[in-house]
């Protein structure tokens, strides 16, 4: 828009308001004899269309300031009044949000509206149980609310109150025997309740209705997990799962064929559909994973074992020292990350593996110290070693020095957006939010997509 259109728009307005709202009353005055409140919808009106347009330009405060004007000059407009517990939200204040709108149903408990954008925001807030409370609220007023009812179900399973999310989708298949979103939550909470035969049927059911590769996955690895390879291994060699070339059911088959000890036809299935075979070193890395998958840590670490000395053997022993760290075996993972080699295969990864396992066993200092030695040094100095470091320090409590790591690598890495970000945060938690705001809008200037800062930021 160019600037004189702009002041010409302005200038209109200026004369609208003037025209047709001179003041902005507190109340307007009723006639004599009547208790009723008069108000200007004109008046109303404009300062709506004003916060629209400021709120269509991402300035939130302007857009409220405006919403709590064309208030003023009617009180009782119910589509300007649904527009400010959003705004609060995009200006990050969500207790003010929720105030309002609790205020709002205690007065008109019947107000559906409201008390779905109430627990539509105590869900934003991460406030499930009072978000599951108001959806049960809205349900007792409309009880044929279907999508309400899915995610009332969803929320329960997620919360692990499986009985009552049970209930809740079957209620949705009497009703709909062919809900698809209610066959597939009782699969899954049949699996979670260790009810195999009872996920068995509800997963087949909702395939039927809709295939996807996607659930295609969900229900292999669900045999997997259950101890199903047979089961799994004829599920992925029949139908439209047979001629998917998705290579995620691809490894699901050749985890299948390892489950049952089929270990030939793994790795002939390893080598069908590519252009060339796997070299014998690759297949190693991706059955160590396979197995790692079906639960079998001593078949992955033979596989992993057989490329110690070879050209993959960095590689080979970063993934044994995760092994072994998983197991909480920490004297075999340190000999496998040692010696910690800079710019070979792995060696942010390694050093962050090994500063942690110096933290689980009491040495947070020598694993701040490690850091130290690495930043000091310019040619293994790396942005990520400063996010290590300030993660050291916050484990610690020592908020001043995390904040000081990060200025020290925002300064030696002044274009790394994940440096700024995480300063960003770390002043949030400080309680400077003012100062992480100006931190994420700079990080905008130069990164418009960047998706975390936009989340920060409320856009």
């Amino acid at each position: 828009m160019n600037t004189r259109f702009f002041l010409h728009i302005s200038l209109t307005f200026f004369i609208l308001i003037h025209a047709s709202c001179a003041r902005v009353p507190d109340r307007m005055t009723a006639p004599a004899g009547h208790n009723t409140v008069e108000t200007d919808m004109s008046c109303a009106y404009f300062y709506f269309l004003w916060g629209s347009h400021e709120a269509y330009q991402q300035h939130f405060h302007e857009a409220l300031d405006a919403y709590q004007k064309a208030l003023i000059c009617d009180p009782d407009a119910e589509y300007i009044k649904a527009k400010i517990p959003l705004l609060y939200l995009k200006l990050d204040r969500p207790e003010k949000a929720i105030h309002l709108l609790q205020e709002t149903v205690a007065q008109e408990p019947d107000n559906y509206e409201s008390r779905l954008q109430l627990a539509e925001i105590y869900l934003h807030t991460r406030d499930i149980e009072q978000s599951i409370n108001e959806y049960k609220k809205v349900l007792a007023a409309r009880p044929d609310n279907e999508p309400i009812w899915i995610r009332l179900g969803i929320l329960l399973t997620q919360q692990q109150q499986l009985t009552e999310a049970r209930a809740v989708f079957t209620r949705q298949l009497e009703r709909k025997p062919d809900s698809y979103f209610a066959l597939l939550y009782l699969a899954r909470i049949a699996d979670m309740q260790k009810r195999i035969d009872d996920a068995e049927r509800y997963y087949l059911k909702a395939l039927s209705l809709n295939w996807s590769e996607d659930l295609t996955v969900e229900l292999a690895e669900f045999y997997l997990t259950s101890k199903l390879s047979g089961k799994s291994l004829r599920f992925l060699q029949s139908g439209r799962q047979a001629e998917s070339e998705d290579e995620r059911i691809r490894l699901l088959r050749i985890q299948s064929l390892l489950a049952a000890e089929r270990e030939k036809e793994a790795i002939d299935e390893l080598n069908s559909n590519r252009a060339g075979t796997v070299s014998p070193e690759e297949q190693s890395f991706i059955l160590s994973r396979l197995y790692l998958s079906n639960h079998n840590r001593e078949k992955a670490i033979e596989q992993l074992k057989r490329l110690i000395g070879t050209d993959h053997n960095d590689r080979a022993r970063y993934l044994l020292a995760l092994i072994y760290y998983d197991s909480k075996q920490y004297a075999l993972a340190l000999q496998n990350l040692d010696p910690v080699v800079p710019n070979n295969d792995h060696f942010l990864e390694r050093i962050a593996l090994k500063t942690q396992i110096m933290q689980d066993q009491g040495h947070a200092d020598e694993a701040a110290a490690v850091i130290q030695q690495y930043i000091t040094d310019e040619s293994t100095r790396h942005p990520h070693l400063y996010h290590i470091g300030a993660s050291i320090e916050e484990n610690q409590g020592n908020k001043n020095q995390v904040l000081n790591i990060l200025e020290q690598g925002i300064r030696q890495f002044p274009d790394s957006d994940e440096l700024l970000f995480d300063y960003g945060i770390q002043l949030e938690k400080s309680g400077r939010q003012e100062e992480a705001l100006s931190v994420m809008e700079a990080i905008l200037e130069r990164t418009p997509d960047h998706a975390e800062a936009l989340n920060f930021v409320g856009y």
